[in-house]
């Protein structure tokens, strides 16, 4: 919503956000890094799920388990303009779409995205 306001003798607008205070942005963005940074090891084999804000791609769902198939030395992706251009991927997963006829797919991942699967975990963040 934006409201007119006069400011020495020349008339503005301001505009009313809901943007939350830089103080509380710094906190959440600090959150996000730190739990970006706590790094796992995988091996190929072990089932994993993105951990909370950390989905960045369509597939896999919150909460839905992926197999890791290869962890490979730290490459980037290409930049060739894609939104994925130069993420960092050193993880290889199988997505199981559809249970009933087997149809899965491999898609390349950032592994500090990724936190280890446990009938316990809740991601729910969507």
């Amino acid at each position: 919503m934006k409201k007119r306001t006069e400011k020495k003798g020349l008339m503005m607008d301001k505009v009313e956000t809901n943007f939350l205070p830089v103080k509380d942005v710094l906190e959440e963005a600090k959150k996000y890094v730190d739990l970006y940074r706590e790094a796992e090891s995988f091996v190929p084999g072990d089932l994993v799920v993105w951990k909370e804000g950390m989905k960045n791609k369509l597939l896999p769902d919150y909460g839905e388990p992926i197999v890791v198939l290869e962890i490979f030395p730290l490459v980037r992706g290409d930049a060739d303009g894609s939104v994925y251009g130069c993420e960092p991927l050193n993880m290889r997963c199988l997505v199981l779409k559809n249970h009933d006829n087997g149809t899965f797919m491999e898609f390349a991942y950032d592994s500090n995205r990724f936190t280890m699967y446990n009938l316990k975990t809740t991601n729910t963040r969507r």
